[in-house]
Protein backbone atom coordinates (compact mmCIF):
# COMPACT_ATOMS: atom_id res chain seq x y z
CA UNK A 1 0.00 0.00 0.00
CA UNK A 2 2.73 2.47 0.74
CA UNK A 3 4.03 2.10 -2.76
CA UNK A 4 0.40 3.12 -3.51
CA UNK A 5 0.57 5.91 -1.84
CA UNK A 6 3.40 7.65 -3.20
CA UNK A 7 1.75 6.82 -6.63
CA UNK A 8 -1.22 9.02 -5.97
CA UNK A 9 1.05 11.35 -4.29
CA UNK A 10 3.53 11.80 -7.47
CA UNK A 11 0.88 12.04 -10.02
CA UNK A 12 -0.72 15.05 -8.24
CA UNK A 13 2.45 17.37 -7.45
CA UNK A 14 3.95 17.18 -10.73
CA UNK A 15 1.13 19.17 -13.25
CA UNK A 16 1.82 22.42 -14.77
CA UNK A 17 -0.48 24.93 -15.43
CA UNK A 18 -0.73 26.21 -18.75
CA UNK A 19 -0.97 29.74 -18.58
CA UNK A 20 1.24 32.80 -19.54
CA UNK A 21 2.89 33.63 -16.54
CA UNK A 22 5.03 30.49 -15.16
CA UNK A 23 4.40 31.78 -11.75
CA UNK A 24 0.93 29.97 -11.04
CA UNK A 25 1.03 26.50 -10.45
CA UNK A 26 -1.28 23.45 -8.82
CA UNK A 27 -0.39 21.97 -5.55
CA UNK A 28 -1.05 18.98 -3.92
CA UNK A 29 -1.37 17.70 -0.27
CA UNK A 30 -2.24 14.70 1.28
CA UNK A 31 -2.99 13.66 4.80
CA UNK A 32 -1.92 10.20 6.39
CA UNK A 33 -4.51 7.54 5.52
CA UNK A 34 -7.28 6.45 7.27
CA UNK A 35 -10.34 3.99 7.55
CA UNK A 36 -13.69 5.03 6.74
CA UNK A 37 -17.12 3.30 8.41
CA UNK A 38 -16.83 1.21 5.51
CA UNK A 39 -13.08 0.18 6.62
CA UNK A 40 -12.34 1.11 3.29
CA UNK A 41 -8.62 2.25 3.24
CA UNK A 42 -8.84 6.09 2.01
CA UNK A 43 -6.77 9.43 1.92
CA UNK A 44 -7.93 13.53 2.65
CA UNK A 45 -5.95 15.24 -0.42
CA UNK A 46 -6.16 19.05 -0.82
CA UNK A 47 -6.17 21.19 -4.30
CA UNK A 48 -4.68 23.99 -4.07
CA UNK A 49 -3.39 26.99 -6.48
CA UNK A 50 -0.27 29.05 -5.46
CA UNK A 51 0.22 32.17 -6.91
CA UNK A 52 3.30 34.09 -7.01
CA UNK A 53 4.62 37.41 -8.46
CA UNK A 54 2.43 39.55 -10.55
CA UNK A 55 0.24 36.42 -11.79
CA UNK A 56 -3.43 36.77 -10.78
CA UNK A 57 -5.85 33.93 -10.32
CA UNK A 58 -9.45 33.99 -11.46
CA UNK A 59 -10.78 31.04 -13.08
CA UNK A 60 -9.55 27.62 -13.75
CA UNK A 61 -11.10 24.89 -15.32
CA UNK A 62 -9.18 21.30 -15.00
CA UNK A 63 -10.12 17.93 -14.90
CA UNK A 64 -9.49 14.49 -12.44
CA UNK A 65 -8.40 11.43 -14.21
CA UNK A 66 -9.22 8.16 -12.32
CA UNK A 67 -6.95 4.70 -12.26
CA UNK A 68 -7.83 2.21 -10.04
CA UNK A 69 -9.73 4.37 -7.49
CA UNK A 70 -12.42 7.04 -7.04
CA UNK A 71 -13.15 9.76 -5.27
CA UNK A 72 -15.56 12.40 -3.24
CA UNK A 73 -14.68 15.90 -4.30
CA UNK A 74 -16.37 18.55 -2.11
CA UNK A 75 -16.42 22.51 -1.84
CA UNK A 76 -13.68 23.88 0.42
CA UNK A 77 -15.13 25.35 3.82
CA UNK A 78 -13.76 28.62 5.26
CA UNK A 79 -12.37 30.42 1.98
CA UNK A 80 -15.68 31.98 0.52
CA UNK A 81 -13.19 33.87 -2.01
CA UNK A 82 -13.65 30.88 -4.48
CA UNK A 83 -16.28 29.56 -5.82
CA UNK A 84 -16.59 25.39 -7.79
CA UNK A 85 -18.70 23.97 -9.86
CA UNK A 86 -19.04 20.56 -11.22
CA UNK A 87 -19.66 19.87 -14.93
CA UNK A 88 -19.66 16.53 -14.88
CA UNK A 89 -17.27 13.56 -15.58
CA UNK A 90 -14.83 14.74 -12.76
CA UNK A 91 -14.45 18.05 -14.70
CA UNK A 92 -14.49 21.28 -11.89
CA UNK A 93 -14.35 24.90 -12.50
CA UNK A 94 -12.98 27.06 -10.03
CA UNK A 95 -13.83 30.58 -10.14
CA UNK A 96 -12.36 33.95 -7.51
CA UNK A 97 -14.84 36.25 -6.67
CA UNK A 98 -11.90 38.85 -7.36
CA UNK A 99 -8.35 38.17 -8.96
CA UNK A 100 -5.84 36.94 -6.37
CA UNK A 101 -1.99 37.44 -6.42
CA UNK A 102 0.85 36.62 -3.91
CA UNK A 103 -0.54 33.48 -2.09
CA UNK A 104 -1.61 30.60 -1.96
CA UNK A 105 -5.42 29.61 -2.24
CA UNK A 106 -7.08 26.30 -1.54
CA UNK A 107 -9.75 24.86 -4.22
CA UNK A 108 -11.24 21.44 -3.24
CA UNK A 109 -10.89 19.15 -1.23
CA UNK A 110 -11.46 15.68 -1.47
CA UNK A 111 -11.15 12.19 -0.54
CA UNK A 112 -9.46 9.58 -2.14
CA UNK A 113 -10.40 5.64 -2.03
CA UNK A 114 -7.72 3.65 -2.58
CA UNK A 115 -7.92 0.00 -4.38
CA UNK A 116 -8.43 -3.06 -2.31
CA UNK A 117 -7.22 -5.10 -4.96
CA UNK A 118 -3.66 -4.39 -5.06
CA UNK A 119 -3.35 -2.29 -8.54
CA UNK A 120 -1.59 0.43 -8.76
CA UNK A 121 -3.96 3.77 -8.06
CA UNK A 122 -3.58 7.16 -9.72
CA UNK A 123 -5.04 10.64 -9.62
CA UNK A 124 -3.86 13.26 -11.93
CA UNK A 125 -5.11 16.96 -12.23
CA UNK A 126 -5.06 18.36 -15.59
CA UNK A 127 -5.58 21.74 -15.85
CA UNK A 128 -7.82 22.11 -19.45
CA UNK A 129 -8.17 26.52 -19.40
CA UNK A 130 -7.15 29.18 -17.34
CA UNK A 131 -9.10 32.31 -17.90
CA UNK A 132 -8.73 35.80 -16.42
CA UNK A 133 -11.73 38.15 -17.14
CA UNK A 134 -11.56 41.80 -17.58
CA UNK A 135 -14.98 43.50 -19.11
CA UNK A 136 -16.93 40.13 -19.45
CA UNK A 137 -20.20 39.43 -18.81
CA UNK A 138 -19.55 35.34 -18.16
CA UNK A 139 -21.56 32.67 -15.76
CA UNK A 140 -23.83 35.37 -14.71
CA UNK A 141 -21.38 38.01 -13.11
CA UNK A 142 -19.97 41.05 -14.57
CA UNK A 143 -16.16 42.12 -14.49
CA UNK A 144 -14.51 45.17 -14.49
CA UNK A 145 -11.66 46.83 -16.19
CA UNK A 146 -9.70 44.88 -13.04
CA UNK A 147 -11.56 42.03 -13.46
CA UNK A 148 -13.47 41.99 -9.83
CA UNK A 149 -17.34 41.37 -10.46
CA UNK A 150 -19.09 44.37 -10.51
CA UNK A 151 -22.91 45.25 -10.92
CA UNK A 152 -24.41 45.57 -14.66
CA UNK A 153 -24.20 48.87 -14.62
CA UNK A 154 -20.96 49.81 -13.22
CA UNK A 155 -19.55 47.01 -15.96
CA UNK A 156 -21.15 48.95 -18.65
CA UNK A 157 -19.90 52.46 -17.41
CA UNK A 158 -16.10 51.19 -17.42
CA UNK A 159 -16.15 48.36 -20.72
CA UNK A 160 -18.57 50.44 -23.05
CA UNK A 161 -18.16 52.97 -25.18
CA UNK A 162 -20.65 55.53 -24.62
CA UNK A 163 -21.47 58.26 -27.25
CA UNK A 164 -23.98 61.01 -26.79
CA UNK A 165 -25.83 58.79 -24.01
CA UNK A 166 -26.83 59.46 -20.20
CA UNK A 167 -25.85 56.65 -17.81
CA UNK A 168 -26.44 56.24 -14.14
CA UNK A 169 -26.69 59.98 -14.15
CA UNK A 170 -23.14 60.32 -16.00
CA UNK A 171 -23.36 61.92 -19.50
CA UNK A 172 -21.26 61.55 -22.32
CA UNK A 173 -20.54 63.70 -24.79
CA UNK A 174 -20.05 62.86 -29.15
CA UNK A 175 -15.99 61.75 -27.96
CA UNK A 176 -17.27 59.32 -25.59
CA UNK A 177 -15.97 61.35 -22.45
CA UNK A 178 -17.47 61.97 -19.30
CA UNK A 179 -19.14 65.63 -19.57
CA UNK A 180 -21.21 68.13 -18.01
CA UNK A 181 -25.23 68.29 -19.21
CA UNK A 182 -24.97 71.40 -20.87
CA UNK A 183 -21.86 70.07 -22.82
CA UNK A 184 -23.50 66.80 -23.40
CA UNK A 185 -27.10 69.11 -25.32
CA UNK A 186 -24.73 71.30 -27.29
CA UNK A 187 -22.38 68.16 -29.07
CA UNK A 188 -25.42 65.65 -29.12
CA UNK A 189 -27.66 66.88 -30.98
CA UNK A 190 -26.68 64.09 -33.86
CA UNK A 191 -27.37 60.45 -33.50
CA UNK A 192 -23.36 59.38 -32.56
CA UNK A 193 -22.38 55.51 -32.17
CA UNK A 194 -26.28 54.74 -32.45
CA UNK A 195 -28.99 52.18 -34.16
CA UNK A 196 -31.79 54.40 -35.03
CA UNK A 197 -34.75 52.50 -36.90
CA UNK A 198 -32.04 49.86 -38.17
CA UNK A 199 -29.17 52.77 -39.55
CA UNK A 200 -26.19 52.39 -37.94
CA UNK A 201 -24.17 55.89 -36.83
CA UNK A 202 -20.66 55.87 -36.35
CA UNK A 203 -18.75 57.86 -33.88
CA UNK A 204 -18.58 60.62 -36.48
CA UNK A 205 -22.28 60.34 -36.96
CA UNK A 206 -21.88 58.68 -40.52
CA UNK A 207 -24.28 55.83 -41.66
CA UNK A 208 -22.31 52.78 -41.20
CA UNK A 209 -22.26 48.73 -41.99
CA UNK A 210 -23.25 47.02 -39.18
CA UNK A 211 -19.42 45.54 -39.02
CA UNK A 212 -18.33 49.04 -39.25
CA UNK A 213 -20.20 50.05 -36.13
CA UNK A 214 -18.95 47.26 -34.43
CA UNK A 215 -15.30 48.17 -34.58
CA UNK A 216 -15.74 52.13 -33.91
CA UNK A 217 -18.77 51.42 -31.71
CA UNK A 218 -18.18 48.44 -29.23
CA UNK A 219 -14.55 47.88 -27.17
CA UNK A 220 -12.90 44.78 -28.61
CA UNK A 221 -9.95 42.64 -26.21
CA UNK A 222 -7.71 40.61 -28.46
CA UNK A 223 -9.79 39.93 -31.14
CA UNK A 224 -9.31 40.32 -34.77
CA UNK A 225 -11.99 41.77 -37.08
CA UNK A 226 -11.83 42.32 -40.66
CA UNK A 227 -8.05 42.94 -40.66
CA UNK A 228 -7.76 45.25 -37.50
CA UNK A 229 -6.26 43.77 -33.98
CA UNK A 230 -7.14 45.25 -31.05
CA UNK A 231 -4.88 44.49 -27.79
CA UNK A 232 -5.65 43.60 -24.32
CA UNK A 233 -6.55 47.26 -23.19
CA UNK A 234 -9.04 47.08 -26.03
CA UNK A 235 -6.91 49.49 -28.01
CA UNK A 236 -6.02 48.91 -31.85
CA UNK A 237 -2.07 47.45 -31.88
CA UNK A 238 -0.36 46.05 -34.64
CA UNK A 239 -0.03 42.02 -35.07
CA UNK A 240 3.39 41.66 -33.09
CA UNK A 241 1.82 43.60 -30.33
CA UNK A 242 -1.56 41.57 -30.69
CA UNK A 243 0.62 37.99 -30.27
CA UNK A 244 2.41 39.48 -27.32
CA UNK A 245 -0.32 40.12 -25.27
CA UNK A 246 -3.41 38.05 -26.59
CA UNK A 247 -1.80 34.62 -27.02
CA UNK A 248 -1.19 32.13 -24.60
CA UNK A 249 2.72 30.18 -23.87
CA UNK A 250 3.08 27.45 -21.85
CA UNK A 251 5.09 28.10 -19.00
CA UNK A 252 8.81 26.15 -18.71
CA UNK A 253 7.97 24.90 -15.22
CA UNK A 254 6.56 21.10 -14.56
CA UNK A 255 8.14 19.76 -17.85
CA UNK A 256 7.50 16.62 -15.96
CA UNK A 257 4.04 16.86 -17.77
CA UNK A 258 4.68 17.88 -20.81
CA UNK A 259 7.32 15.53 -21.44
CA UNK A 260 5.87 12.76 -20.37
CA UNK A 261 2.80 13.50 -22.19
CA UNK A 262 5.05 13.68 -25.54
CA UNK A 263 6.16 10.35 -24.92
CA UNK A 264 2.91 9.22 -24.19
CA UNK A 265 1.57 10.13 -27.42
CA UNK A 266 4.58 8.91 -29.78
CA UNK A 267 4.43 5.44 -28.19
CA UNK A 268 0.23 5.97 -29.09
CA UNK A 269 1.13 6.63 -33.03
CA UNK A 270 3.91 3.96 -33.06
CA UNK A 271 1.30 1.34 -31.50
CA UNK A 272 -1.45 2.51 -33.73
CA UNK A 273 0.82 1.95 -36.83
CA UNK A 274 1.76 -1.10 -36.48
CA UNK A 275 -1.85 -2.49 -35.49
CA UNK A 276 -2.42 -0.66 -38.72
CA UNK A 277 0.52 -2.49 -40.93
CA UNK A 278 -0.66 -5.89 -39.28
CA UNK A 279 -4.39 -5.20 -40.47
CA UNK A 280 -3.04 -4.51 -43.90
CA UNK A 281 -1.04 -7.71 -44.21
CA UNK A 282 -4.26 -10.12 -43.06
CA UNK A 283 -6.28 -8.18 -45.95
CA UNK A 284 -3.57 -8.69 -48.49
CA UNK A 285 -3.86 -13.13 -46.98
Amino acid sequence: MKKVFYLIITALLFVPLMVSNAAIKTVTTCENPTYDENNRQIKKCYLDIDVQGNSKFQTLKGKFTLTNTSFKVTPVSGDSRVKMIDNGNYTYTFTANSPISNQKVRLAVFTVYLSANGKECKVVWSPIEYINSYCEHKDGNFYDLNGNIVSETEYRKQCEKHYCEVLDGTYFDKNGNAVSKSEYDKSCSNPTCKIVDGTYYDRNSNVVTAEEYDKQCNVHYCKIIDGTYFGANGNTVDKEMWENECTTVVPDTGGFFSASTAIIGLFTLAGMMLVSKKVNKVKKI
